[in-house]
């Protein structure tokens, strides 16, 4: 923890849908209320982008269609 610095994060999801990790972004809190809901999308926007990367990999690595919904796909940012 620093005083007067904000960190936000979203969580990246794996194919079924379970959460394997998280994307964050710390800011000076000057700079990120200025910004708020812009740096949000792009937060959003990013995690959801590597999670339909992540999504599309088999264990060994390559590439693969999955034709099952994912489950639990709640993309709400967690504010800390």
């Amino acid at each position: 923890f620093v005083t007067g610095s904000t960190g936000v994060a979203a969580p990246l999801f794996d194919a079924v849908g379970d959460v394997i990790a998280a994307v964050n972004l710390g800011a000076p809190t000057s700079r990120y209320l200025a910004k708020r809901e812009e740096l949000l999308l792009m937060l959003r926007d990013t995690a959801d982008q590597i999670s339909k990367t992540l999504s599309s990999l088999s264990e060994d690595g390559r590439r693969h269609v999955s034709t099952m919904p994912g489950k639990g796909m709640n993309r709400s940012l967690l504010n800390t």
